[in-house]
């Protein structure tokens, strides 16, 4: 039984896993966009800056020299910062289904790129080394977080320094004294060391809040999407019918998921998706004489008092019932494939339920069907 519970905990960690890489990976793809929007935002803004330089007379070189500082140089950095957030994008995801990261890199590119340019407007511009360890809190790793702080202080310290290798714009009114400079590098230290140790904060207040969510769903036995009993109850039963065995009863295990569920969610999208799971448990739920359970995804369980021959009607009425459904009436055709296994009060609570989903995967050769492991195994 024991063998029993640490196979379900590792399929539902598994599972968790994979889902968080999927929203995060989303989520770095939404981000890699937004700073590519950001960095032809940027190009438009230093183009369209020049009239203005030139009307107030803060201009004093050539036009070349001045497209070279605030047009060439950012563009030329923003461009190496996003070729290499896409390179660590698409290695990590395509070759090592890992979170990327990657919108990290372009948005200290971009930072480094616009104080670099305008760093005698350091005031202006110096807050924006605070906006990539801020979204490097939504990770929840503090090692990233600590990561983006130093190389936050670090670009701005060298920015500073090297925009003093050429500067095409008269900035004596602007730049000040060199003690103001290092007052200035000073507090922007200690602002982003007090703004990292909120964030670390944060990550750890949000990760108490995640653990304490993590117990109450632990401790129900509910699924909240379809009502139906989840994985944990499904535990539970096997540990009910296993105490009261007394090599009389009957009971078979019907495994089944929805045929061409990706193919419904990538076409649909996944609120179509969910209502689909909504309708599906609601139908199994208004079965007589039977324990329905949501088991993860598009799978679901079913524990009958019969034989597994006697099952097979059920099934068949099941699949009849589902593709009447009116949101099965829809452009994408939908069926249900099925897997049974009877127990015969030896097989554990794990054999039985790796029996009935070898019988699913065969009924997933040809969707729709319904399968006996009896038949597979003979």
């Amino acid at each position: 039984m024991l063998k029993n519970r640490y196979l379900f905990k590792t399929l539902d960690v598994k599972r968790e896993s994979e889902n968080y890489v999927n929203v995060m990976q989303q989520f770095d793809l939404l981000m890699l966009n937004c700073c590519v929007c950001g960095a032809i935002f940027q190009l438009i803004l230093e183009i369209c800056f020049w009239p203005f330089m030139v009307r107030v007379g803060k201009v004093g070189v050539s036009t070349p020299i001045f497209f070279l500082k605030y047009v060439a140089v950012p563009t030329l950095l923003n461009f190496f910062g996003m070729e290499l957030a896409f390179i660590i994008f698409h290695k990590r995801y395509k070759y090592q289904n890992r979170v990327t990261y990657a919108p990290i890199t372009a948005m200290l590119t971009m930072c480094f790129s616009i104080y670099f340019v305008h760093s005698a407007f350091g005031n202006l511009f110096i807050m924006l080394f605070f906006l990539p360890m801020i979204i490097s809190t939504l990770y929840g790793e503090k090692k990233i977080i600590k990561i983006v702080c130093a190389e936050s202080i670090g670009l701005k310290i060298l920015a500073y320094h090297l925009s003093a290798v050429f500067s095409p714009i008269d900035y004596a009114t602007f730049r000040g004294t060199d003690p103001l400079r290092l007052l200035e590098n000073t507090l922007f230290i200690i602002s982003m060391v007090i703004v990292c140790l909120m964030c670390l904060k944060l990550v750890d207040v949000e990760k108490e809040k995640e653990n304490l969510l993590m117990l109450n769903i632990s401790a129900s036995v509910t699924d909240m999407l379809t009502g139906l009993k989840n994985r944990k109850g499904l535990r539970e039963a096997f540990d009910r019918i296993v105490a009261r065995n007394d090599g009389k009863a009957v009971y078979s295990l019907i495994f089944m998921d929805i045929d061409r569920f990706k193919e419904l969610n990538d076409t649909l999208g996944h609120q179509a998706g969910d209502e689909y799971l909504k309708c599906l448990g609601k139908l199994l739920s208004s079965i007589e004489g039977v324990e329905t359970f949501r088991y993860g995804g598009d799978e679901f369980c079913l524990i009958v008092p019969k034989h597994a021959d006697d099952c097979v009607e059920l099934c068949h009425r099941i699949q009849d019932e589902y593709r009447k459904m009116p949101i099965c009436q829809g452009n994408c055709e939908s069926s249900l494939s099925f897997g049974i296994e009877s127990w015969d009060g030896i097989l554990t609570p794990s054999e039985w339920l790796h029996h009935a989903d070898a019988a699913l995967y065969e009924a997933k050769n040809t969707r729709g069907s319904v399968v006996k492991y009896s038949d597979i195994s003979a």
